[in-house]
């Protein structure tokens, strides 16, 4: 069997996994949005655009795995891949530039967000979650060699971890704490900056 043929059935898992992870971001994302908009809840909001921009990584690595598919370890599939981390890279930097303005208008407001359950589910499965997409994802992009593959399960796992400081910013939130969201923000935003320069990093070294 060819090194080749080898890894179909692995490309097959990364894109059943890619189509599981669009769906649920898809959730996740307009979830969160929602509540965000209703509660006036900016780091609800940023969460909700972060899995949002997870759905543009997810579908750039789900199209170079189609190319992967097709044309097995060719130059075409590592020029695929490279264009892929570069937009889950520069998606990454424009929110972070979107918590900035957010975080600023939220110190000059001080308004209070008031969050419904939704926010808490929201949080609490991410949690449970993306830790289990980050574990697989990295298991098959090191089988794949792929960076892309394995960044956009970073991705996953940095999401956990911001919906862990969520859910801390959010319990605050109930309590009437003003300054919860904007500091919340901008806990999100250093996660989402730092991983936006160092995939950035690894696309021009690749």
């Amino acid at each position: 069997m060819s090194s080749a043929t080898a890894r179909l059935p692995l490309v097959r898992n990364a894109i059943a996994l890619e189509y599981f992870s669009l769906a649920w971001m898809l959730a996740e994302g307009a979830a969160a949005v929602w509540a965000g908009i209703a509660a006036h809840s900016l780091s609800l909001e940023v969460f909700g655009l972060d899995s949002l921009i997870e759905i543009i990584s997810a579908g750039v690595v789900l199209w170079w795995l189609r190319v992967e598919m097709a044309a097995p370890s060719s130059t075409r599939g590592e020029e695929a891949e490279r264009r892929a981390a570069y937009v889950v890279a520069g998606c990454l930097l424009a929110l972070a530039l979107y918590i900035v303005a957010g975080v600023i208008q939220s110190l000059a407001t001080r308004d209070v967000p008031r969050p419904g359950p939704l926010g808490f589910v929201v949080s609490i499965t991410a949690i449970i979650v993306m830790p289990v997409l980050w574990r697989h994802k990295r298991r098959l992009g090191a089988a794949l060699g792929s960076d892309a593959l394995e960044e956009d399960g970073v991705g996953n796992l940095a999401c956990g971890w911001m919906a862990l400081i969520l859910l801390a910013g959010l319990l605050l939130e109930r309590q009437g704490v003003w300054w919860a969201d904007p500091l919340a923000s901008m806990a999100l935003g250093v996660f989402i900056a730092r991983e936006g320069v160092e995939a950035w990093g690894r696309a021009r070294g690749a």
